[in-house]
């Protein structure tokens, strides 16, 4: 019976709407018909797997253009940064030349000897084979995260070196800041400049004592600082920043200022006619601390000044002429 209903025919009949034209008539098996039927409906999904996968190598196309415009401004801005910490190390050397400071020289900046950057070839229909959706999400992920021992990445050697310069800008100028600070408070603590307006009138060293007379010994005695002569009242300045540590009389030197700067130097200003400053008090560089006088062992209106380093006296005449460091 179910052979006889495959057998079974059906006149497909088709009458035109044009007048005059002869209708059309097919006479086929129930069988062919439900043949013809899974053919067309077979073909119809042949062609849709291939029109998505057109639009799967369509997106994974655009996905790769995106990726290579990625990769292109990131070596641009990898440029850029390159040039950038050039011109920091080219101003690092100048700042240590300005400095006169034996630094170690830093390395040089990585140059563009380097392969150039991987480039993605854009897929097609015309290619064979190809990856789906899932493919596409770990392509950019697959790629910055491949081992550096996996082969050529220069992309990443390039960031790694870039990050290496980084830092050693970083410790350059941390170096530098160390050195700075370190000038600065060597600023404060040398003694530089006169402590008084004057003319210079006795030296450091051995010297024929002022107070003998003309007949008495030719023994010569040590005069630990200098002596510069001015005018009664005439301004005492310290010469760097410190702290009292004496004002007061004291001996032979009469009214006198004992400053304690940085690094182990002191000053001392000896003859004043009237202290200004008390012990203890914070002074500035150029602060004035006393009046010019002619107390204790001396011989007229002056200023006995003093440069002590590490406790012993040194000649401040280099003090008197050297610069502000």
């Amino acid at each position: 019976m179910s052979r006889r209903l495959w057998r079974q025919r059906i006149t497909l009949l088709a009458i035109p709407s044009a007048a005059g034209s002869s209708p059309w008539k097919a006479c086929l098996s129930l069988r062919s018909l439900v043949l013809a039927a899974a053919a067309w409906t077979a073909l119809s999904l042949l062609v849709l797997a291939l029109a998505l996968r057109l639009a799967g190598y369509g997106m994974l196309k655009a996905d790769n253009l995106s990726l290579r415009s990625r990769l292109e401004a990131l070596s641009a801005e990898m440029s850029r940064s390159r040039a950038e910490l050039e011109a920091a190390r080219e101003a690092d050397q100048e700042i240590r030349v300005l400095l006169r400071q034996s630094l170690p020289a830093a390395h040089p900046l990585p140059r563009s000897d380097r392969a150039p950057l991987p480039q993605l070839a854009a897929a097609g229909p015309a290619g064979s084979g190809g990856g789906g959706p899932a493919d596409r999400r770990s392509l950019l992920q697959s790629y910055l995260q491949a081992s550096p021992a996996a082969g050529a990445d220069p992309l990443r050697r390039d960031i790694r070196e870039i990050g290496r310069m980084s830092r050693e800008r970083l410790a350059s100028c941390q170096e530098i800041a160390a050195h700075l600070a370190w000038r600065r408070r060597l600023f404060k603590a040398m003694p530089a400049g006169w402590p008084a307006p004057g003319r210079l009138t006795s030296r450091y060293g051995r010297r024929l004592s002022p107070l003998r007379g003309d007949d008495e010994s030719g023994d010569r005695e040590f005069h630990p600082g200098v002596d510069i002569a001015g005018g009664k009242g005439s301004p005492i300045r310290a010469t760097a920043e410190g702290t009292v540590v004496r004002a007061r009389w004291s001996g032979g030197y009469g009214r006198l200022v004992l400053l304690r700067h940085d690094l182990g130097y002191a000053t001392l200003y000896g003859h004043a006619s009237r202290l200004l400053v008390k012990e203890g008090e914070k002074v500035g560089r150029a602060q004035v601390i006393a009046a010019m006088g002619s107390t204790g062992r001396s011989t007229g209106s002056h200023v006995h000044y003093e440069v002590w380093f590490n406790g012993r006296t040194v000649d401040p005449k280099r003090f008197l002429a050297a610069p502000v460091p």
